[in-house]
Parts: structure tokens; sequence; C-alpha cells
């Protein structure tokens, strides 16, 4: 095995998908150069189970019976190339592959170890496993123990090219997509217990449950249709959480025990197809699907799936949504990452476009993530008995199988080279937000639920959160920061959204009773949470606010400014207390939507749901939050524009989108402070502009409103290539031992303080180089 000069891993990981198994070997050294030319600084791979031992007992890494299956000669390749890898181990790999990529002996010969449906029931997938099956658990043993000790000398801790691991891939993705409820023997014995260690007796189960069962022995999981208890069909899904979580403990423990000493992924499955958009709407359900991995396993990276197709206004909160609800479930410490960022679309309508891809890196970046995996990078070609849709293989992927590009390819690059220079300090940067967006369990565990009373539900959680409440804060720039009602510590200095039905136990609601009490701010609705998970009376929340009269209504009439009505097909009324801003009211005066004092914090309720899809309730949306003092890390004169921040030690990065087809520009207001003049983001594209960026021990970028492609240091000397088109005028305030200023490509203006300089910059061309000489040499930062 080669053994390179090996340098450490980096610190943002911007990787892409390159199948070794699809691609051609003799064409190997070709995509990595490509990888090379886009700027990667990874490749990733699944290393399939059913490619490597088609038949039970023979396996094959070095291409012995198939040159494609030299998984090591690979892997000398890419740390050839100074690359690292990221290696997908299985045992379930997808990918489009038959049986998910699960050996067809093992679906044949060991029936036992597949998951098992009632009578009756199917699933459009096959292969899904019975997870904690003993056979299959010894299986997977025999798996790893072939592959792992052949990954293990080949790790960057030991002077090799694989610098992380993921064990399994998008577990329970099969579950979820086709409610496919494991009722295997085993399982149901772990079912049993689970609930002998939530309930005292029997006889307690039995009274929540409505139910005669002699003893836990005899308790069956609830049907798929949802049959009125509640707590059944919640205590399954948590039963289930903690199923994975365990699953993935035995993972990492058998990948530990056989020397796997660097960081595990767990990938998580989010999108969800519809035609020709993809939409993260189900992802807070996927993501609480991982929410006990922490408690069993520490240091998890966590990798979303973002393949919304076609992205643009419509659609691009589902990012941002998405990534803040893996960062609710991720260690602190630990980065976060798309670990199937949609560089390409598994078919060939509808057609990938480059503003696409431009739109799907920026927002993750902008989101607060700490790396990215193009999927995929390099299209190919299957081998028979390996893909699902047969040979073909092209993904629309920006490398095609022969080693040409799509367009999109430049895309990539672009960002490539940004985040070879940048990406280090981006990842010591994290999102800022003012607002906290909660969180609340109960109401996404119904992936193993079906019938009116969950079609209701989603519809609800679709109009009131994910495109309601939740967009609206994105939209208007407010940022939220995701926090777990249940489980995560509530800040009381930043105002709580909290999207809310007319269920939830008695805990949660005196948690929101006692974060008011304690001087927090909370809106909430657009239902009065009135009885519990048993469905009990619970007036918890509704006592302590001073809401216990407020009544539901039918069809309604509500004014939401002067002279503006509205009808609501269903709204919550009440009399506002003495002293309240009411913002939405009916026409006999009762309160929709109104803001009062409680104790020493405040209360916002509106009992009508609220979306952007009419643009004056975005203005309501807009007032109400303000009135609760929600503030915006960025905010901007033009309400089409997006705005993010990242900020850290060593300096921030503001993100500017632009989703619409036309271009834009915004004054911008960061911290308090008023940057100049106004910006100019081009259509379907952003800037990432650094704020207060320490470039060397003697020069700080204060700001700069053009696009900052790139930045050398050399010991007397820091050169910036800035600009975006040509035409365009900007300004850069620098701070430190600098002596001279030269700008080529462009006009020139300086104007020097005492402490800084501002450059303003007319361009002449599309880039322009700003030399900024130094005093007395240094520029290295070390």
């Amino acid at each position: 095995m080669p053994t390179p000069s090996v340098s450490p891993p980096p610190a943002f990981l911007y990787s892409g998908e390159l199948h070794y198994f699809r691609v051609a070997r003799e064409a190997w050294p070709l995509h990595l150069d490509r990888a090379l030319e886009a700027g990667l600084n990874t490749v990733s791979s699944y290393i399939p189970w059913r490619w490597h031992e088609p038949t039970e007992g023979e396996l094959d890494f070095t291409g012995r019976t198939h040159p494609g299956r030299d998984l090591l000669g690979f892997l000398d390749r890419v740390a050839e190339r100074g690359l690292f890898f990221s290696a997908r181990v299985g045992p379930v790999s997808n990918g489009e592959m038959i049986f998910e990529g699960l050996p067809d002996w093992l679906v044949q010969h060991y029936p036992e170890t597949m998951l098992q449906l009632p009578p009756g029931e199917a699933i459009h997938h096959v292969g899904a496993p019975s997870y904690l099956n003993p056979t299959f658990q010894e299986l997977v043993g025999r798996w790893y123990d072939a592959l792992l000790p052949l990954l293990a000398p080949r790790q960057v801790t030991r002077g090799g090219c694989v610098s992380l691991v993921q064990l399994c891939n998008e577990i329970a993705m099969v579950n979820w997509v086709g409610r496919a409820v494991d009722h295997s023997p085993a399982v149901t014995r772990r079912y049993r217990s689970f609930l002998a260690a939530a309930y005292p007796s029997v006889e307690e189960l039995n009274r929540v449950y409505g139910t005669s069962y002699a003893s836990f022995d005899n308790v069956e999981q609830p049907p798929l249709t949802y049959d009125g208890c509640l707590p059944r069909y919640l205590d399954r899904a948590l039963f289930f959480r903690d199923y994975y979580a365990e699953y993935y403990r035995t993972l990492h423990d058998a990948a530990r025990k056989r020397e796997i000493d660097v960081p595990v992924i767990a990938n998580i499955p989010h999108f969800y197809d519809f035609d020709v958009r993809g939409r993260g709407i189900f992802s807070p359900l996927t993501t609480s699907l991982f929410r006990d991995f922490r408690r069993k396993t520490s240091g998890v990276i966590f990798g979303g799936a973002y393949q919304p197709r076609r992205i643009d206004w419509d659609n691009f909160h589902d990012l941002f949504l998405t990534s803040g609800m893996v960062r609710m479930i991720a260690d602190p410490d630990a980065p976060t990452i798309c670990a199937e960022l949609q560089t390409g679309v598994m078919y060939d309508r509808p057609r990938l476009y480059p503003s696409d891809v431009e739109l799907n890196v920026l927002s993750s970046l902008a989101s607060g993530l700490d790396g990215v995996n193009a999927y995929m990078f390099s299209g190919g070609v299957n081998e028979e008995h390996v893909g699902q849709f047969g040979t073909y293989h092209e993904w629309q992927a920006p490398v095609r199988p022969d080693g040409s590009v799509r367009r999109h390819f430049a895309t990539l690059a672009r960002h490539g080279a940004w985040v070879g220079r940048f990406g280090a300090t981006l990842a010591t940067t994290r999102p800022a937000s003012a607002v906290q967006l909660g969180f609340y369990a109960p109401y996404w565990m119904t992936e193993f639920m079906a019938g009116p009373f969950v079609a209701e539900l989603e519809a609800k959680r679709k109009e009131g959160f994910f495109d309601g409440l939740a967009r609206l804060l994105c939209t208007l720039n407010y940022a939220p920061r995701c926090v777990d009602l249940e489980r995560d510590k509530l800040d009381v200095s930043q105002p709580l959204f909290l999207f809310t039905t007319g269920f939830m136990d008695a805990a949660a609601q005196e948690r929101l009773a006692s974060f008011v009490r304690d001087g927090g701010r909370l809106y909430f609705g657009p239902e009065l949470p009135r009885v519990d998970l048993r469905g009990e009376q619970c007036p918890v929340l509704a006592q302590a606010v001073g809401l216990s009269r407020a009544m539901v209504h039918g069809r309604s009439e509500l004014g939401y400014r002067t002279g503006s009505w509205v009808r609501a097909e269903r709204a919550t009324l009440f009399d506002a207390p003495k002293g309240a801003r009411v913002f939405l009211r009916d026409r006999q005066g009762r309160a929709a939507a109104a803001r009062w004092r409680c104790g020493a914090g405040q209360v916002l309720f509106c009992g009508h749901p609220l979306s952007d899809r009419f643009q004056p309730f975005a203005e309501l949306f807009d007032g109400m939050a303000a009135a609760l003092g929600a503030s915006r890390p960025v905010a901007l004169s033009c309400d089409e524009l997006i705005g993010a921040l990242r900020v850290g030690k060593r300096g921030a990065f503001l993100f500017l989108i632009n989703y619409h087809e036309y271009a834009l520009e915004s004054e911008v207001i960061v911290a308090g402070g008023r940057l100049p003049g106004r910006i100019a983001v081009p259509p379907r594209s952003g800037l990432v502009l650094p704020l207060g960026l320490s470039v060397s021990r003697g020069l700080t970028i204060d700001f700069c409103t053009l696009a900052l492609h790139d930045l050398e240091e050399t010991d007397d000397e820091v050169v910036l290539r800035l600009g975006r088109e040509a035409g365009d005028k900007g300004a850069v305030r620098l701070r430190g031992a600098l002596s001279e200023l030269v700008l080529e490509g462009g006009k020139l203006r300086v104007e020097r303080g005492r402490e800084m300089h501002t450059v303003r910059c007319a361009l002449q061309t599309d880039e322009a180089t700003l030399r900024v000489r130094l005093r007395g040499g240094s520029a290295r930062d070390g």
C-alpha cells in the first residue's frame, strides 16, 4: 500500500460519491483526477456486501474474481492523489441496488433475517432486514470480520486515507417509506420487554390501552390503521426509536472491536419525491427516528440527505429546517454534514441545472453544515445483478462514466476552490440565531400509523408547521434554532415559536408554562392543547396563560388589518386578556391572535394557521414576531433575499441567497452595523461575504461586499480575488498593518481612517485582484 505524506483530515468535508464498482477500473484515475479538479478533499462510496461476497463465504477485495472488486487497489489510487475516503460499509447500502445491496444468498438462505409483515401487508422494497435478528447480527459480524481489518490499517490515524466510516445506510428508510412494521418474533419479544420496563404492571398498561392482557407476554403491536388509542402507537414509535439506536450501537461496538477508530456517520433519509419536486416535509419525522442514537453511541456524525430536485423560493426552507433538525439531535461538539447532497438525480427527468446545484450547495453551507458529499459525483454502469433499475446509472452526475463533465461540474469546482481556501475557517463557525423553533416529537411519531387521524395530523403539520410557522421564520430571515421541547433546555432570552395541536402531555405543557413564568416569550398555535396523550382533559397550559375559556369555531371571518378580512374554516377564538394587543379578531370582536403579559413573560397565541401563501399573512406574522421581541441576525431592505450568518472566533461569513429568476439588491444590516451601498445578487445564485475575518496576524477584513473568491498570502503581501460580474460596485474595509493597496481589473478609491482603510471598487472585468502590501511582512497566519 502506498504511504504518501498524510495531512490531517479536512476540517470541512467537501466530498463526492464515486462508486468504484460502477466505474471501470481503468477509468478510476480519470475520475479521481476529476475529483481534484472539482476541489474535493474526499471521495465516498458504498462498499456493497452483495458485490464483494456474491457467493457465501467467497469474498474478493483485491480483484481476484472481477477487476471492479479491487477495493484495496482503489484505495491505493485514492491515497496516491492525497484524497481522503469515506467508507460506507453497510451492511445495507440501498444505492438503487437489488436487495438494497444485500447478497442474494442472505435473502434466500436466511429468510429469518428479513423483517416480517402481518398477513396481507406488502412492501415495495425488498431485502429490508430485521436489524437485531440474531442470525443477521452474526452474518453482519462475519462481513465486518472480512472487511474492517482491511480498512483499519488504511485509516488516517495510521497514515492512510480512510477518514470516515458510515455504518449501515439510511436506517429505517425502507420501514418509513413503506410503513413496514417489523413483526418478527424477536422484535415482538423486545417490544414486550420495552413495555414491561415502561409500565409498572400489565394492569396499568391495560388501563392506558383499554385492553385486557393477562401478561406482557400476550401484548401485540397495534394495527397499522389507527384504532383511537394514541398511547399504543406512541409507545411503539418510542420502542422503534430505541430499537434503531440499539442496532447502531451494535454496529458501532463491532466496528470499534475491529479497530475502526475514525469518526462514524449515521445517514438519515430526509427528502420525499413528489414528481419533479423533492420536499423535506417529513424530515422532522425521519430525523426523530435517530433521536436516541446519542444515548447509546457518543460522537456520532449525523448526515442528512438533501434531494430537492428543483430548488427555489417555494422549497428552499426545507434545507434550512432539515439542517436545524439534524443539529438538534446531534452532539453539540460533533460536526453535522449532508451525506447525500443532490448533485445528480436518479432519473434523467426532471433535468438538473447548474443553478439547482449552486443553490443547494449555498443553502447547505448557509444552514450551518460542516461538510457535504456530492451525490452522485460520478455516474457509472451497473454490472448484471447489481442495479435495481438495470445497468444504466448515469444519475445526471457532474462526471459521466467516460470521465467527461456536465455543465454543473463547473459549479461544484467553483465552490470547491472557495472551500479549499476558507473551509477550515467556515468549520469553526456556527449559525447565528435569536429565536427558537420548538419541536414536539409526539406530533411526528406517525411513521407506523395510517387512517383519517394520521392524514389529518400530517395535513396540519404541513400547513401549520413546515410550510407555515417554520417557513415564515425562514423566509422572514429570523433564522430559527430548532429545540426539542422534551429534551433541550429552553432559553428564556430568545422567543420560542411552537406549533401545537389539541393534544400534549402534561409535562410538556408544564415546561411551557414554566418557560413563560421564568420570563420567556412564547408564540404558539394554531390549536390550544386541551387533552393529554391518553385523551384525558389536561388544560395545564391553557390555565397557566389564561386561555381556559377559548373555544374552537367553524367557519369564521377574521379581520387582520384595517378593512381586510379572511374566511377561516376553523379558528380558536377567545376573549383577549386585559391589556392584550390583538392582531386578529372575528366580527364579534373575539380575538384569534393576541399578545399579553403573563407573569414575568409574554404569550402570543394565534388560533389560525398562517403561511405566506397570502402575503398579508406574512406581514401579519412579521408584526407578531416583532411584538414578541424577535430579532434577525441579518436585516435586509429587500424581502425577497435570504440572509444567513455563521459566526466564529476567527470571523464570520454572511450568506446572501437569491432563489428568484431575476437579480436583486439590498441594503444589509448585520449586528447593528450597516454595510455600505446596496449589494447586488444575481438570479438563482448567492454571495458569501467575509465579516471580521482574520486573514493574517496583521490583517483583518472587516467586511467585503463583493464576492471573495480566493485569498493568497506571502510573507509581505495578501492577494484578494474579488468580484462577480463586470460593472459590480462594492467595498472592502481592511484593518491592520498595511502599507499599500493595488487593484488590478477595476477602479479604486481608498478612504483612509486612523485604524482602517475602506477600498471602494468598480470592476471592469468579472474578477479583480486586490493586492495588499503589509508593513514589516509576516502575513502568514501559521
